[in-house]
C-alpha cells in the first residue's frame, strides 16, 4: 500500500512473505516484514509499523509485491528461529509448492552467513506433519540431544495402528502437540488426547 511514509508499492518478504503465499506459521508477526533497498532511508516513525529489512533484490525475486516463493524460503531459512522456519518450510511441502529435493538444492546453493542453519533445516523439512503446531514441537525436539523423533510414525498397539505426532522409536516415547487452535472444539480434543 502507498502512504506518505511509503510513497511506492511495499515489498513483503520473510514471515509476510510466507503469509501471504498461505503458508502457515508458528505465530503470525504483529507486525509486517518489509524489504527496502539498501539505500532507502526509513523515518524513524515508520519503525512502529513495520520490522524492515534492507537488501537489493533482482525483478526474479519478486512477484506482485511479495518476495518469489524461492525468495521466501532462502529468507525464512537463513533468518528465522529454527521453530519458525521449520513451520514455514513444512507448510510449503504440504502446499506442493516445493519438495525436499528442491528445498535441499535451494539451501545448498546459498552463500554466506546462514547457509549452514538453512541446510539443517533443509534436511528437517518434511510434508508429513499436519500443522505448524506439530513442526514448531519437531523443531524444539531436534535441539534435545538424545532424541530423534519422527513426524506420525506408525506405532502398533494391540490390532490398532497409531500415527502420533512424533515418535522417538529407539527411546519408546511418542509426543503429542494438542491446542484448541488446532482442534477447533472441546469434543475433538478430548478424542485426540484419549487416543
Amino acid at each position: 500500500p502507498r502512504s506518505t511514509l511509503f510513497p511506492y508499492t511495499t515489498l513483503f518478504r520473510s514471515r509476510s512473505a510466507a503469509e501471504r503465499h498461505g503458508w502457515a506459521q508458528r505465530r503470525v508477526p504483529d507486525l509486517p516484514d518489509v524489504t527496502f533497498p539498501r539505500t532507502h532511508h526509513l523515518p524513524r516513525e515508520a519503525r512502529t509499523l513495520l520490522v524492515p529489512h534492507w537488501w537489493d533484490l533482482r525483478p526474479d525475486e519478486v512477484e506482485a509485491g511479495v518476495t518469489s516463493m524461492r525468495r521466501t524460503l532462502v529468507d525464512c531459512m537463513r533468518n528465522l528461529p529454527l521453530e519458525e522456519s521449520v513451520a514455514i518450510v513444512d507448510s510449503a511441502l504440504r502446499a506442493g509448492d516445493v519438495t525436499v529435493p528442491e528445498l535441499r538444492r535451494i539451501a545448498a546453493a546459498m552463500r554466506g552467513r546462514g547457509r549452514a542453519r538453512a541446510i539443517a533445516v533443509a534436511a528437517m523439512a518434511t510434508s508429513l506433519a499436519a500443522n505448524a503446531y506439530e513442526s514448531t514441537v519437531r523443531a524444539i525436539a531436534s535441539t534435545i540431544p538424545g532424541l530423534r523423533v519422527q513426524p506420525q510414525c506408525p506405532v502398533r498397539i494391540g490390532d490398532r495402528t497409531l500415527h502420533p505426532d512424533l515418535a522417538d522409536l529407539a527411546l519408546g516415547i511418542v509426543i503429542e502437540a494438542e491446542s484448541f487452535a488446532w482442534h477447533g472444539e472441546t469434543a475433538a480434543l478430548t478424542r485426540d488426547c484419549a487416543r
